[in-house]
Parts: structure tokens; sequence; C-alpha cells
């Protein structure tokens, strides 16, 4: 009887047996913070947790806002986390609420899906523009808090619009109540859509969407990176059948600078990998583009996702 076949066939084994253990050695723990600033980070980070399985364990680390959440990943305690664009941009470069040395150690991989600024008003409503809005009262957001600052940096841009315009300050949870009590006359907030409290309120209110957009906003977004044009969906909520222009900000999947290359470069491939199956398995990424994605903003990419763009040749080197 010839062996060699036998032996060959027991090599065979071997080899892939040590290449299976080697790529098993290569899987890496990543612990990823996450501040419950919204109630879409948890469905996202499973989402990503679910394409990164065959390279990453993901360790999800909560914590008390995004400040604890920025500190961990600038100390090195966290490695991964997910923020919005405006804070990332405030913590880069300290400015309130962030200390005045600034965040230098963070890094971004790729943006995901938009918090687009929504301006809801009564059925009916005076204000169908954006520009109506001055001398009316628009819900703003708590004072002191994150959208409050986002929606004063839109308005800052827009001072005609918002001349004389009276700011409230009720919870994203008072809306329905408070347009139907005509306690406000709108409400101009960053949302995430589909909304699970928009589309409640619309149930029981009747509620317009108006567009925010004008030459105002045209100059805002060839100005700066922090907003891009953006687009609510129309029929995702009830009497809203068109597509609404508006503007919206990123929400960045960050590192810290301290994450070895080895770590992120995999990430980076079984993301782009894996983005039809983001797009199907979570609504809020089902407009996930790849050019969208690695649109370059104030904080610089990490080390290992710039390895991965330049060998796709979607930056040249520096």
């Amino acid at each position: 009887m010839n062996k060699w076949p036998l032996c060959a066939a027991m090599l065979s084994l071997m080899l892939l047996t040590a290449c299976s253990s080697g790529e098993e050695r290569k899987r890496h723990t990543v612990s990823i913070g996450i501040s419950g600033q919204t109630g879409n980070a948890f469905p996202v980070i499973k989402s990503l947790c679910g394409v990164w399985g065959d390279v990453a364990s993901c360790q999800v680390s909560p914590t008390d806002n995004v400040l604890q959440n920025l500190e961990g990943l600038q100390s090195g305690a966290l490695q991964l986390g997910i923020v919005r664009a405006d804070l990332l941009q405030r913590a880069w470069n300290g400015k309130p609420p962030f200390k005045a040395a600034g965040m230098k150690k963070l890094r971004v991989l790729f943006s995901l899906h938009d918090e687009i600024m929504t301006l809801v008003v009564p059925g009916h409503s005076s204000i169908n523009a954006f520009a109506k809005i001055s001398d009316k009262r628009v819900n703003i957001g708590p004072e002191g808090s994150d959208n409050e600052r986002l929606v004063n940096d839109l308005l800052k841009a827009c001072k005609g619009a918002a001349s004389g315009m009276v700011p409230s300050r009720l919870e994203p949870v008072e809306l329905g109540q408070a347009l139907q009590s005509q306690s406000t006359d709108g409400f101009l907030e960053p949302m995430i859509h589909p909304n699970v409290g928009l589309a409640q309120a619309a149930l029981s209110n009747r509620l317009e969407l108006v567009p925010i957009e004008g030459d105002c906003i045209s100059s805002l977004l060839k100005s700066q990176s922090l907003f891009d044009a953006a687009v609510i969906p129309g029929k995702i909520y009830r009497d809203v059948d068109q597509d609404v222009a508006t503007v919206g900000v990123k929400y960045w999947v960050i590192a810290s600078a301290d994450v070895p290359d080895e770590v992120i470069y995999p990430l980076m491939k079984k993301t782009f990998d894996g983005i039809d199956a983001l797009r199907q398995g979570n609504p809020v990424l089902h407009h996930l583009s790849p050019r969208k994605m690695v649109k370059l903003f104030d904080v610089p990419f990490h080390r290992g996702a710039m390895k991965y763009f330049r060998e796709k040749r979607w930056f040249r080197d520096s």
C-alpha cells in the first residue's frame, strides 16, 4: 500500500490546524466605551461586533457620560468608542466642556450614521421654512446640554433665521404634549432617524417636518467640516410623504492612539468587507457609503486605518 497520500493528507491537516490556531491567537478583545447618549448606540455596536466576530471579541464598557467616555480613550483605559462629531471636535480642540489642552490621543477610524437636525412643528403651522423660526418659541434642548450646543452652532451660522427666536428648554420626551398644548411653536433637535419618540408623537398629533435649507446653510456646508447635507426619508413618519432636506452631524467610531495597528487594521477590513451586512442588519445604518465614511475630519485617522485606506487607494501617502 502506498503511504504517500496518507502522509500528505496528515501533513495538510497539520498545516491547516497550525494556521487555524494562528488565526485564533490573532483574535483580539477590544473594549468599547459607550456613554448612553443615544438609544441607537447599543444596536450599532452589536452590528459592528457581529461583523468583527472573526477578528475581535467586543467588551462593552458603559460610562456615565461622553466626557468620561472620551477621557477613557485619552488615557488608554478604553480602546474604542462611538461619539458625535461636534463633541469629538470639541474634545480634540479643547473647547468646553473639555479641558483646554485638548485630547490629542483620539484617532478616528470611520464615520457611521448621521444625527440629523430636525425641525418639528404642529400641522398647518406658519413655520413652513427654516427662516420662519424668527420670533417663534422653539425648543432647542435642556440648557447646557450637548444638543443645545449643537443647535447653537447651527443658529450662529444663520443669525437672520434665528433673530428674535425665543428658546425653550423641554426634554425630547415632551415633544408631542408640548406641540399639542401649543406651549412651544416647534422643536429643533438633533435626531437619529427613524426615531421612536417622533413616530409615537406623530401617531397622536398632526406634525410636520420643516426643511433646514437656504443660503446660510449652503455657506455653512462649504465653510466647515462639522455639518453635512442630510435627508430625512419620506414615509417613515405618518403624514410625512416626501424626503426632507436638512443637515446632519456624523457619529464616528474612534480609537485611542495607543491601540496597536495590528488590532485596528483587521477591524477596518472586516467593516468594509461586511458593509452590506451592516446596512441590512440595522435601519440606522441603511445608507452607509464607504465614500462618506472616510471623509477627512479635524481629528487624524489612526495609523491602522490609514494602512487599510492606502491599500484601497482611497488616500495617497503623505
